[in-house]
């Protein structure tokens, strides 16, 4: 789970890089497209001044995400016991799927180890009650005693220097009833406590899943919403772009449409970064194993 925190935010981050990357060149044409236009008295010189503040500011926000990628890189080979410099490499495409409606539930509470170990102490605990029982009833025995004797030549008497048997038949009784019934009461409270921790570990495991379900469902949500607003901004963006070329106009809209469009594929990159973590999430919960 710690090493797909840092993965997947990673992944996020490069392909901010290239987003922005792709911007920069984008508004460099439209630099060019500015420049065309006021060279013909189409426009004015405000339209390219606004594209070289575009640029600059892509070129800054560039430059601060590659920033960010020495310290995730650092981090994923830590966590990987990976020399720190290692080079990693991050797949190119994620994609939203659909997962299954009750997601690997049926070993969220199998699975779990705490859950597991929990109880494993109240089946002992269990037992030592039945063992501390069993000892406050009186023990019964039975044997035989077996004795040598030797053969007495100096008298005449039956049996002689016959060897012995006897017969044995023993019973014990608990002395010490008020402390096994101290333990007793002991190990029941030990059950009770054992069983309440059960049950509210039970209860925050099902409420983490749930949650993280929800978690994963809204991301998706949104970045299905993401993908519809890019596609209609685009096609406004089409359309703004043909009218500029035409009559050199709004050239303002352009721009203000294209860093919207910038900004959906960031919160959509945002999302699926979401929507993977909160699968590591139920894979965490789930004791899924890779």
């Amino acid at each position: 789970y710690d090493v797909k925190s840092v993965y997947f935010p990673l992944y996020e981050i490069q392909k901010q890089i290239k987003l922005q990357e792709e911007n920069l060149k984008i508004i460099e044409v439209y630099k060019r497209l500015a420049t065309s236009n006021f060279s013909i008295g189409k426009s004015t010189m405000v339209d390219v001044l606004r594209t070289d503040l575009k640029i600059e500011e892509a070129s800054i926000e560039i430059q601060l995400l590659k920033d960010k990628l020495p310290l995730l890189r650092s981090k994923l080979n830590a966590l990987l016991s990976k020399p720190m410099d290692t080079e990693v490499t991050i797949q190119d495409s994620l994609f939203i799927y659909t997962m299954n409606k009750d997601y690997r539930k049926d070993s969220l509470l199998l699975a779990n180890p705490l859950l597991v170990s929990l109880n494993l102490r109240m089946k002992s605990a269990s037992k030592m009650e039945e063992v501390a029982k069993l000892q406050r009833m009186p023990q019964f025995g039975l044997g035989i005693d077996y004795a040598i004797i030797s053969e007495r030549t100096n008298v005449s008497i039956p049996d002689n220097g016959k060897d012995a048997f006897m017969p044995m038949v023993s019973i014990t009784l608990p002395i010490f009833g008020g402390r096994n019934k101290a333990f007793i009461k002991e190990t029941q409270i030990e059950q009770e406590a054992l069983t309440y921790r059960v049950t509210a570990l039970e209860n925050k495991l099902l409420s983490d899943y749930e949650f993280s379900k929800y978690q994963i469902l809204q991301a998706k949500e949104l970045y299905d919403l993401f993908e519809f607003k890019i596609t209609t901004s685009n096609k406004m963006l089409e359309l703004l772009i043909t009218a500029y070329s035409n009559d050199g106009k709004n050239f303002e809209e352009v721009l203000l449409v294209q860093q919207t469009i910038l900004k959906y594929k960031i919160a959509q990159l945002e999302a699926l970064n979401k929507y993977y973590l909160g699968i590591a999430k139920l894979d965490l919960l789930t004791n899924k194993n890779e």
